[in-house]
């Protein structure tokens, strides 16, 4: 029954469960203020959703492919008819101008507070899923594929380096082509 798509699919879903928790960590140590938070702020949670999402996605996929080799879930495909699809439930944004430090500044100074209500409930589900479907695949080592996952990238930049002269030089030219003309 263990195929690589179905493996690989519920690797990808515990990597962005923990990502997820990343993120929503992130959010709750918030601590930016000026004219940007709202914005760095509405960014975070859009990137909460779009990981829960993912998470859900490729859960999805992990059940499709359980349910081709003839294995049914029903209690997933039972929560996924009702579950909804926010990794934030709510976000509150609140801006306040500080009298006393607009006056010390000489311009308007505000300060921003945000709040976030993060889908727990969901990520739960997810993470019992998660579990019950590495449970239905005891032939794969299931650390050994998160100690891949976590292992380090190779640092390219060595192999970049050799590259940088020839690159100066290609760009000195193109200025001095640029400027001659």
């Amino acid at each position: 029954m263990n195929t690589p798509a179905l493996t690989q699919a519920i690797s990808i879903s515990g990597s962005l469960l923990k990502n997820y928790h990343d993120v929503i960590r992130r959010i709750e140590n918030f601590k930016v203020s000026g004219p940007t938070a709202e914005d760095a702020f509405s960014t975070l949670i859009g990137e909460a959703n779009r990981v829960y999402v993912g998470v859900w996605e490729h859960l999805d996929s992990a059940a499709a492919n359980f349910k081709a080799a003839g294995h049914e879930v029903p209690e997933y495909l039972q929560l996924r008819a009702t579950h909804g699809h926010l990794g934030i439930l709510d976000s509150e944004s609140k801006s306040q101008v500080s009298v006393a430090g607009s006056l010390a500044i000489g311009g308007l100074a505000t300060r921003t507070t945000v709040d976030a209500l993060p889908n727990t409930v969901g990520a739960g589900h997810a993470a019992d899923f998660l579990q019950q479907f590495k449970q239905r695949l005891p032939d794969v080592d299931w650390m050994a594929i998160q100690r891949e996952a976590d292992a380090p990238v190779d640092d390219l930049s060595p192999s970049l380096t050799r590259y940088w002269p020839l690159a100066v030089g290609v760009g000195v030219v193109i200025v001095a082509y640029l400027a001659l003309t």
